[in-house]
């Protein structure tokens, strides 16, 4: 019968950036530094693998702008790469304070796995958000070990 072993935890990367970021369990290695795209990767994976944070409000500030565009331009390129929303469709479009139309953003939203390949994630909160990036984290950790034991 094989034993089961305990893969090494994760070691994060964090964007400098990244102005409020996630927690993680206190065995993952957090580490903060400049990343080429994205809040979030693996270390050694960073020109691989990113996640790009954005809350409801961050999003509507700059889902329009050039800066964005290039950002997602970026993340293009990656082979695996997110845009994980601390928000829903249902609370885009019922936005009071948003000026914009917000059928504009959740076009664009739409467009954006189409036009860039990149996985847009819609994660109803910042609590539900973090779990989402913690677990996905833990997995591409999975997999690229079971990549190099093979």
């Amino acid at each position: 019968m094989k034993s089961k072993v305990t893969p090494p935890p994760p070691l994060i990367a964090v964007d400098t950036r990244e102005q409020l970021p996630y927690e993680f369990p206190l065995e993952w290695p957090v580490i903060r530094k400049a990343l080429p795209s994205g809040d979030y990767s693996l270390i050694g994976y960073e020109s691989e693998f990113a996640i790009e944070r954005k809350s409801q409000t961050d999003l509507l500030g700059c889902w329009h702008t050039d800066r964005f565009k290039r950002e997602l331009e970026r993340l293009s390129k990656f082979k695996l790469a997110y845009l994980v929303l601390e928000s829903t469709i249902y609370k885009l479009e019922r936005d009071r304070f948003y000026k914009g139309n917000p059928k504009s953003v959740i076009g664009f939203l739409q467009s954006i796995p189409l036009r860039f390949g990149v996985h847009v994630m819609f994660l109803d909160n910042r609590e539900t958000a973090q779990e989402w990036v913690r677990g996905t984290l833990g997995k591409l950790n999975l997999y690229k070990l079971n990549e190099i034991t093979r």
